[in-house]
């Protein structure tokens, strides 16, 4: 039976879910957790704000391949999770959320494999609601009179108040697989059943239903098993109006040229008066099953084709066509079998534009770091300037086939996407993950210091990523043993081979608010542990101890910008702890030879074998307040003493030199972010110095070509042999 030969498809992975939004959304990459073999981005959808993700083999509960959709709200910084769907009554080998669409509030998730009654696979589809940030579940859809293996939920489309659900392996009278797709209509919160379309001329194996999209009062269907002429499944598509509550049948789509095993019309998708259909089965010149979508444009009610969309640089086996989307005159098509250098099936998709009639290819969207056999392109997804693409099969971590989807945006013609997959598994909106970061070798920590733990608000964590090859995955989330909310664990951080160290800059120390304390941890093998925590000996309320920290093998220093010093309020010092064993012991209290109120002295730090920097940005040098200084300290024994001094050579008033330190042997880097440089107030500098014995001399001022005002170049530096790297970031781009 020719339906087969779609069944087979979509079980190698090729969705037929897809879906077009009206508005569009915000930038991020997202690469979210969940278990193996989940397929989680097996299909996408977006509308607006909102994205959702099926994973139709997520395991629930005891239920093998129950499946799960996944919302996400775009929070003005970042994709959150806001809810995880499941079916209310769910059974094993559902497959719930093969095939996903929104319009605003509501959400209708298909699944094909559901047991209706004794009719095994016969199908449903279930709305979901959304009021507030709550998403509930609204009604099950069903088919009236459907049969068992008639895959009703196969495919799906929401507009407004219409939805619209494939059955690709309904039989219609006596053509076994011939397919069906019914419109179902919401009253209040009622759904009835409006329609049950079907092709004309129908036949056998058909597999109508594999594909639908829905823009108003039109929908399409796709039929991509339908025997055209004699060439066996070319595959159609038929458009469908409304009038009223009556549906009428208004063109049957097939390409132009088309030929036997095109599988045109697997996927389909509608923007206002057009549509576009993948066939992902076409042979491109001597390329078997490269794959091509085709456009088409209504004009009254004939609907006219346009140029057909290739892949510039396309191969067998890509099967280009795979699932499409469009959104006004841009579309995106997946090649979910692109082979991407030596990897076989990473995938890709590809975003086209129109100009008039003409159709041309604007980017080619991929993942660094992807691997043979992701299928990237398995699902697209279009909202204006966001794309989504699905990639269902993506190993994340040690969970083979987790799978996993990404977000790309456009600004101008370009688009920009996911270049290094480093996200926190399970983050929410305003963790800030990102503030703070260190690497050591193939190991990174981030910091998220306002994440919430629990129910502890700004509790804050962080994050441990290893690096295989090119490709980051996460190891551990770090979190205190008796954190408390507001602590902001994961400001500072900082890593040194298998030892990493965390800063808590308002964590309260017995009754001292606000003292501050940082945390180290161990690795052994692939798990971390707490190994201690760091207080500074005769700390006070409001140090802010934690502030900022540093690693070098067995030994850690840690700021406290706002120490008090003698009668000094916030002169600020910083903590030497050495470990033996697995003890820490606080060696020395750091302070400024010299020092002075509101230094904040320790503010950054930086620490290279024996020797040590600390950053006093607000630190007066002669008549200049606030100009800012760093002092180095060298380690003899165990005794550390004050080197060096370092200023700017043309330093001023307010150019908080010192806020950003980094060392590596006789070379230190020191920014000083509110630099003005000629007429530009705060462009912002940094500074080279060099030592020869225990001399220090100033090598180099550092600033950025084409620098503006208030870029503050020199908020963050990094330093790593004869390589630096200097921050700017309230640098203008372009016109961003």
């Amino acid at each position: 039976m020719k339906l087969t030969k779609i069944f087979m498809a979509a079980v190698l992975g090729f969705t037929t879910c897809f879906a077009v939004a009206q508005r569009s959304t915000p930038v991020q990459v997202l690469h979210p957790a969940s278990m193996a073999n989940d397929s989680f981005g097996n299909a996408v959808a977006i509308d607006g704000d909102t994205m959702i993700v099926g994973a139709s083999l997520d395991d629930v509960g005891t239920n093998a391949d129950q499946g799960s959709a996944h919302v996400y709200r775009w929070t003005g910084s970042g994709w959150a999770l806001e809810a995880k769907l499941n079916a209310a009554g769910g059974a094993a080998g559902d497959n719930f959320g093969s095939c996903i669409a929104i319009s605003g509030d509501t959400a209708i998730v298909g699944a094909a494999g559901d047991d209706v009654g004794a009719n095994a696979d016969q199908g449903s589809a279930y709305v979901f609601v959304r009021a507030g940030s709550a998403w509930t579940q609204q009604a099950q859809l069903t088919a009236p009179g459907g049969a068992a293996g008639d895959q009703f939920g196969w495919s799906v489309a929401v507009s407004g108040d219409t939805a619209i659900v494939g059955a690709a392996g309904d039989d219609v009278g006596t053509n076994v697989g011939q397919g069906s797709a019914y419109v179902f209509t919401r009253t209040g919160s009622e759904w009835i059943r409006q329609g049950q379309l079907t092709a004309p001329g129908g036949a056998a194996g058909d597999g109508f239903g594999v594909s639908v999209a829905l823009s108003g009062d039109t929908a399409i269907v796709g039929a991509s098993g339908d025997d055209v002429g004699a060439n066996a499944d070319q595959g159609s598509a038929s458009v469908f109006v409304r009038t009223g509550s009556t549906w009428t049948h208004q063109a049957a789509l097939t390409a132009a040229g088309g030929a036997a095993g095109d599988l045109f019309g697997f996927c389909v998708a509608m923007s206002g008066d057009m549509a576009i259909v993948g066939a992902s089965g076409v042979n491109v010149g001597a390329n078997a099953d490269q794959g091509s979508a085709y456009v088409f444009m209504r004009k009254d009610s004939a609907w006219i084709q346009q140029t057909p969309l290739t892949a510039a640089g396309g191969a067998a086996g890509d099967v280009f066509g795979s699932c499409v989307a469009i959104s006004g005159d841009t579309a995106i098509v997946g090649a979910s079998g692109d082979d991407v250098g030596a990897n076989i099936d990473q995938g890709s998709a590809y975003v086209f534009v129109r100009t008039g009639s003409t159709w041309m290819q604007q980017a080619s969207l991929a993942v660094a770091g992807g691997a043979g056999s992701d299928q990237f392109g398995v699902s697209v997804a279009l909202s204006g300037n966001t794309a989504i693409v699905g990639a269902n099969l993506d190993d994340v971590g040690e969970n083979a086939d987790q799978g996993s989807a990404w977000t790309f945006s456009r600004v101008g013609s370009k688009w920009i996407g996911p270049n290094l997959s480093m996200f926190a598994a399970g983050g929410a909106a305003s963790d800030q993950f990102g503030y703070s970061v260190a690497t050591s070798g193939d190991t990174a920590i981030v910091g998220a210091f306002v994440d919430d733990v629990g129910t502890n608000a700004d509790q804050g964590s962080a994050y441990v990523f290893v690096r295989s090859g090119s490709t980051w995955t996460q190891q551990a989330q770090l979190i205190a043993a008796g954190g408390a909310a507001s602590d902001r664990f994961g400001y500072s951080v900082a890593i040194s081979g298998d030892t990493a160290i965390v800063g808590v800059y308002f964590d309260d120390v017995g009754a001292n608010a606000d003292q501050g304390s940082a945390y180290v941890f161990v690795r052994s093998g692939s798990t971390w542990t707490q190994q201690a925590q760091l207080t500074a000996a005769g700390g006070a309320a409001s140090d802010q101890f934690g502030v900022s920290v540093a690693l070098s093998g067995d030994t850690a220093i840690v700021g406290a910008f706002v120490d008090d010093v003698g009668a000094n309020a916030n002169q600020g010092s910083a903590y030497v702890f050495v470990r033996s064993g697995s003890t820490w012991t606080q060696q020395a209290q750091l302070t400024a030879s010299g020092g002075a109120a509101s230094d904040q002295f320790g503010v950054s730090i930086a620490l290279s074998g024996e020797t040590a920097i600390v950053g006093a940005n607000l630190d007066d040098v002669g008549a200049n307040a606030d100009q800012g200084s760093a002092y180095v300290f060298r380690r003899t024994g165990s005794t550390w003493s004050q080197q060096a001094q370092l200023t700017a050579a043309d330093g001023a008033a307010s150019d908080q030199f010192g806020w950003s330190v980094a060392l590596s042997g006789d070379t230190a880097i020191v920014g000083a972010f509110a630099d003005d440089v000629g007429a530009n107030a705060n462009q912002g500098s940094a500074y080279v110095f060099v030592r020869s014995g225990s001399t220090w001399t100033q090598q180099a001022q550092l600033t950025a070509t084409g620098g503006a005002a208030s870029d503050q170049f020199g908020w963050s530096v990094g330093l790593s042999g004869d390589m630096a790297i200097v921050g700017a970031y309230l640098d203008d781009v372009g016109a961003n």
